[in-house]
């Protein structure tokens, strides 16, 4: 029986990759498979192997990155997190993702009817892979901004911890947590109530926010008493969280319990500071609505 967030599984476009992929996907273990089949994507896709959901969204994957490994060995990555996504968007409406990385999620739901893109990416290297991914999507309607967030108007520095995970790129937050052994640079940041009234905003139908630990220093750059509160947040929700400020996951939960959001977890369960959740990600509900 088809699975709801089949509609996320993504599947090669090329027939060559569809026999390696599914090899990788399906065939036996053994000792030397990993290694075929990072030789043959090498081979014959290494400028990007790209991949398609029922939806016609495509990406343009790099198998050396994390996430993308994920998605040519699993199908999907987060299918979850995103199915609860495309039900919240099944009408349109203003979609901002906030650490947008190579495009999953906004290229995802961007194919859906009338959702409108906000797509945020500070890391250079993510951020050139992200408009590669939005040029495969000509209906996407977007607008990218390569900046961060913070609760003001400043210069971060920039890092990515392993090069073979890009989606780890952060904030650094002081010159003794910047590691030797990374890509680093400096970059631009606003308030997220300034990029939402300069975009002209009118609602904000949901909100995306996966930023490695920066959460509580972009959500205080926003005034949540306005009627652009975002109706729906799908939030990283680990003790990773908040490494910026405050005590993990405990408080995001308190941030958003104090703004009059309900929080679950993404298959609708109530939130547990002391395990971890299904996809890592939590989703709060402004109960005004």
């Amino acid at each position: 029986m088809k699975r709801e967030d089949d509609q996320f599984e993504w599947i090669p476009i090329h027939s060559i990759a569809r026999l390696i992929v599914n090899y990788l996907r399906y065939a036996p273990k053994h000792i030397a498979k990993l290694r075929i089949v990072r030789s043959l994507i090498h081979t014959f896709f290494s400028q990007g192997l790209i991949v398609k959901s029922s939806l016609g969204a495509k990406l343009s994957l790099n198998y050396k990155d994390y996430i993308a490994w994920s998605i040519l060995s699993t199908g999907a990555y987060e299918p979850k997190s995103i199915q609860l996504a495309s039900s919240l968007l099944k009408d349109g409406g203003v979609f901002i993702d906030i650490g947008a990385n190579f495009g999953l999620w906004t290229c995802a739901l961007g194919a859906l009817p009338n959702v409108h893109c906000i797509s945020i990416e500070p890391f250079a290297f993510n951020f050139l892979e992200l408009q590669k991914n939005l040029a495969l999507n000509q209906s996407v309607n977007f607008k990218l901004f390569n900046l961060a967030l913070a609760q003001s108007e400043m210069l971060l520095n920039m890092e990515c911890i392993n090069i073979a995970n890009l989606g780890m790129a952060r904030v650094v937050l002081s010159d003794s947590d910047l590691s030797t052994s990374c890509l680093s640079h400096t970059v631009s940041a606003t308030t997220l109530q300034s990029l939402i009234e300069f975009s002209d905003i009118k609602e904000i139908t949901l909100m995306k926010i996966d930023v490695e630990g920066y959460e509580l220093p972009i959500l205080n750059g926003m005034d949540w008493s306005s009627n652009l509160r975002p109706r729906n947040i799908i939030i990283e929700f680990t003790d990773y969280s908040s490494r910026a400020q405050g005590n993990g996951k405990k408080s995001v939960l308190d941030f958003f319990t104090n703004y009059g959001y309900e929080g679950m977890t993404i298959d609708g369960q109530e939130l547990n500071l002391e395990a971890s959740i299904l996809e890592d990600n939590a989703y709060f509900r402004d109960t005004a609505h």
